[in-house]
């Protein structure tokens, strides 16, 4: 899952943000979109941010998934709409909270997420990836890296195979590291 970020807080006190004010923020935000909402709560994984119904409503709206410190209820049904999720944790019901703020950075996951950044997330977890790195730049470091990659890979199980050739290799494989390769 990779889009814009959508940021919203959540906690147990009165309303600023009201559900439609959220949807049509949502609405307005770069396709494809991810959801990324910071749970106020002292126990923030104890109850559901994210469920099958509120899932449904995001993907009406180009949203393709939410990354939150709090929990996911609906497992099963969510994954069935296809709607991407990183919880903290599942959890049995939803809970009552309100939204104070949209459009703001926001802290999950030990990360600062902000408005607007593109993310990257896979089975391994989610990255931001700044806005001052071209996305055409991105992808050919990225290409080039997982080719050499294959090439190491590939060369471990050669006849060949000597620990000389593989530290070699292995450390033109970490000058290339994308972060490095982009500066």
């Amino acid at each position: 899952t990779a889009g814009t970020v959508c940021e919203v807080h959540e906690e147990e006190n009165e309303s600023l943000v009201e559900w439609k004010e959220l949807l049509l923020y949502v609405a307005s935000c770069r396709q494809p979109t991810v959801l990324v909402i910071q749970s106020l709560d002292d126990k923030p994984s104890h109850f559901g941010v994210i469920g099958d119904c509120s899932a449904s409503n995001l993907m009406a709206l180009g949203c393709t998934g939410c990354i939150t410190n709090g929990g996911i209820r609906d497992i099963e049904e969510v994954d069935k709409l296809g709607f991407s999720v990183f919880a903290s944790a599942p959890a049995l019901g939803y809970g009552y909270f309100r939204f104070v703020d949209i459009n703001i950075p926001v802290m999950v996951g030990g990360m600062t997420i902000r408005p607007g950044e593109l993310l990257h997330a896979d089975a391994h977890g989610v990255m931001t990836i700044p806005n001052e790195i071209p996305l055409t730049m991105l992808i050919k470091a990225a290409k080039k890296y997982m080719d050499a990659e294959d090439e190491v890979k590939k060369y471990c199980k050669s006849s060949d195979f000597t620990v000389d050739r593989l530290h070699e290799m292995m450390k033109e494989l970490d000058g290339m590291r994308i972060g490095s390769h982009l500066k």
